[in-house]
């Protein structure tokens, strides 16, 4: 399973959706990768999937929730991908 987190490390609200999506990801032994849409090559990630708003967890390419999520629904959101 492959977590994204597309934020911007300058916008407040990404770092507490980073903070969440880490612990959550951790607690649950997976690899949280987070893509920051000012480098070039996070914008072209972001583009690939049409994320335009963020924070956004994607979760194998498939983009599952935009906007800082709480922790059980970060985890809620994983559970629901593994089926």
């Amino acid at each position: 399973m492959k977590i994204e987190l597309f934020v911007s490390e300058s916008f407040k609200p990404c770092r507490e959706a980073v903070r969440i999506s880490d612990a959550v990801a951790k607690e649950e032994g997976l690899e949280l990768t987070v893509v920051d849409i000012a480098d070039p090559a996070g914008r072209r990630r972001a583009d690939e999937l049409g994320i335009a708003v963020i924070p956004a967890l994607a979760v194998d390419g498939r983009l599952l929730a935009i906007g800082v999520q709480t922790h059980g629904d970060v985890r809620d959101l994983l559970a629901a991908a593994r089926r």
